[in-house]
């Protein structure tokens, strides 16, 4: 299966890369220097998808060229990608994939089998400080086991915070189980894994991987590492939830995050606490919406069909 995209634009050209490569694989780039030097036409491609979001793409003899042929096959998006969040991102992507599908029905059981091996279960990295651990045992409580995995940093002041932790989080609920994140340890759906003191959480392939974070007067763990040490090792769908706690982790780390996050949502200030964490990411302008603790776990079932807002 060899799919290619034909842009002139080089943001257009990494969101498109970034959604398709888990499922068609690697994905051949035109852009106008390849156009220029005549690579566009010699390309080897099943299909190529061919973006006019720019529509003065649509003047370059060498991709009229490509509309008269018979192969590969053409499929044309004028969606300027940039601004969608990530759900409507991922709606136009089944669009693109089942217009390819119709268009090359012999390639479909490679396209299905790869589609599945890349989807894996979404993630979300809950942060949260002082009054966390009520916060997230409300939350907990009120979110029904989904096929999702959690990841929680939240601040922690002593060694054995972390076990203290989930023995609160698992005594208080039934749906989720709670777990220290492990180096190795597999990412399961309905699992919730907090990160330890000093220590950073990657995931490679299916499989924690945990490494020494440790810096002078950051709090521990640091939400921002996480989300950045998750970003940077997994093509795993993210959201973002920041709980009650003070001071500003995790705003930064959202922001660089925002335009390829699942959703993002802040607790209330009267819900909270200490109000001042989620207020740092409203302020940053990229919280989707706020709501109680109990209120977020709704949203975030109802995002995946189950229960009511």
């Amino acid at each position: 299966m060899r799919i290619a995209v034909a842009s002139k634009s080089h943001i257009q050209i990494a969101i498109i890369v970034e959604l398709f490569e888990p499922v068609f694989g690697k994905i051949e780039v035109f852009d106008q220097a390849r156009f220029d030097d005549g690579s566009f036409a010699m390309t080897n491609a099943h299909a190529v998808i061919i973006d006019y979001s720019d529509d003065t793409i649509m003047e370059n003899d060498a991709v009229l060229e490509m509309l008269d042929r018979d192969e590969p096959k053409c499929v044309l998006s004028e969606r300027n990608l940039y601004p969608l969040p990530h759900d409507e991102r991922l709606a136009w992507r089944k669009k693109i994939v089942d217009e390819v599908l119709r268009l090359l029905p012999d390639l479909e059981d490679e396209i299905r089998l790869r589609e599945s091996k890349g989807s894996g279960n979404d993630i979300w990295v809950i942060g949260s400080s002082s009054g966390g651990p009520d916060a997230l045992t409300t939350f907990f409580s009120a979110l029904p086991t989904l096929p999702i995995s959690i990841i929680i940093a939240q601040h922690i002041g002593s060694d054995n915070g972390s076990a203290s932790l989930q023995k609160v989080l698992s005594s208080r609920q039934s749906n989720w189980n709670i777990e220290i994140a492990q180096d190795g340890s597999p990412v399961r759906p309905g699992c919730a894994y907090i990160v330890q003191r000093d220590t950073a959480l990657a995931i490679e392939g299916d499989r924690l991987s945990v490494s020494e974070y440790r810096l002078p007067n950051l709090p521990s763990p640091c939400i921002n590492a996480t989300i950045r040490a998750l970003r940077r090792s997994t093509k795993k769908n993210i959201g973002y939830v920041i709980l009650t706690g003070l001071g500003d982790d995790g705003a930064a780390a959202i922001k660089e995050a925002k335009s390829s996050a699942i959703k993002v949502f802040a607790q209330d200030a009267n819900d909270c606490a200490a109000r001042s964490m989620p207020d740092a990411a409203r302020q940053a302008n990229v919280v989707d919406e706020s709501d109680t603790a109990k209120g977020i776990a709704r949203r975030i079932a109802h995002h995946y069909g189950v229960g009511t807002i």
